[in-house]
């Protein structure tokens, strides 16, 4: 009887009573104080605010609230988390909540406190979104600080107190880019991620570009329908997400080479019609199909010149080429045969907030191939 899976009880028994574990749906439910009342899954298709049990394809079971209803599946929080799920589907779902039991008192999902508490929590997604996270980042900032000795306090609040100003700018700038993703993609992109390949490949760490980064980049530039615009490293989407905005008219793609990242920007992205995004290696690519190239430094020098050569060799018609933190490598294309630079200047500050604690370089450049009959 104890080793029945939750699929199995539903069946037999028409619902299921159990304690979630976890803080994902507080304050709603808290763990070890509240028993959660699961019952069978209707015929029909689940509505907005409902809260699936589900069993995700890795065999982990979640109980999350449903925000979003779409045809093929739904997009899905927990009450306490800020980074929305896609992809879960009605093959997913084996029951749904009907209840909570805390102190011995059944409060039904039907009970008038219960959906006054789903709408002041839920339809204020972002501001509580936000919330959640400046919360999750002063538990964080907490933790380290306690497992420091006292020489190591002091030199942290010195260096703290010194870096204050920047530090504080870019934190709002992180907010506000935190906010702009979640309403673009339901999900933030701010997290930076290690790159796996660096000493095999290469390969840099995702770091997303700062939205108004990404405004001083493209300033005044113009895509047509013709285009085909791709990020060569495009790590959770920042720069599709930010194209997408914009509403330009090219199509846009994206190549990531780390498997959970490029898994994490194609979720988001399902919702667009022309945003692709490719699991695969930037070198292995026909860059004959883009008149695009955006690179926020995916490669180490090295390999950045490794790139540039193989471009030369296999294009056939000209390209225009945004180069982002183009510092250390970027002087490779000067005075190379067929390139122009067009534009260049160093990125810190916006809206007089730091984006950046040091200034970043920018170029754009085009490509014309020898052999081009343009």
């Amino acid at each position: 009887m104890s080793n029945a899976t939750f699929e199995q009880i539903i069946s037999r028994d028409g619902k299921l009573i159990y304690t979630n574990k976890g803080d994902s749906m507080m304050p709603l439910i808290k763990q070890d104080r509240d028993l959660l009342v699961i019952s069978r899954k209707p015929a029909h298709r689940l509505k907005k605010y409902d809260v699936p049990l589900y069993k995700r394809d890795s065999g982990q079971y979640v109980l999350h609230r449903i925000l979003e209803v779409r045809p093929k599946d739904y997009v899905i929080c927990g009450d306490n988390r800020w980074s929305k799920e896609y992809g879960i589907q009605d093959r997913h779902i084996i029951g749904v909540l009907t209840a909570v039991i805390r102190n011995g008192k059944e409060i039904k999902v039907t009970d008038l406190r219960y959906r006054l508490y789903v709408h002041l929590w839920c339809d204020l997604f972002p501001v509580r979104a936000l919330m959640v996270h400046v919360i999750d980042k002063l538990k964080r900032a907490k933790r380290k600080i306690a497992a420091m000795n006292g020489q190591e306090r002091k030199s942290f609040f010195k260096k703290y107190i010194k870096s204050r100003p920047k530090v504080m700018s870019r934190r709002i700038a992180y907010l506000y880019d935190g906010m702009k993703d979640l309403r673009i993609c339901g999900c933030s992109l701010v997290k930076y991620v290690p790159s796996l390949y660096r000493e095999s490949m290469g390969a840099t760490g995702s770091q997303s570009t700062c939205y108004w980064a990404l405004d001083k980049i493209f300033k005044g530039e113009k895509f047509s329908r013709n285009d085909s615009f791709i990020d060569v490293g495009c790590g959770k989407g920042r720069v599709l997400a930010y194209m997408q905005n914009k509403g330009y008219p090219c199509s846009v793609t994206g190549i990531e080479l780390n498997k959970e990242v490029a898994s994490y920007a194609k979720r988001w992205a399902r919702k667009y019609e022309n945003i692709t995004v490719i699991n695969g290696n930037a070198f292995e690519l026909d860059y004959n199909d883009y008149t695009v190239l955006f690179m926020g430094r995916p490669f180490e020098t090295e390999m950045f010149h490794k790139f540039i050569d193989q471009l030369e060799v296999k294009l056939r018609h000209p390209i225009r080429l945004f180069y982002w933190c183009d510092t250390q490598s970027g002087d490779y294309l000067e005075n190379r045969k067929g390139w122009t630079r067009k534009r260049r200047e160093m990125i810190q500050k916006s809206h007089g907030l730091y984006m950046y604690m040091w200034p970043q370089g920018f170029s754009l450049w085009e490509y014309t191939p020898q052999d081009c009959n343009d």
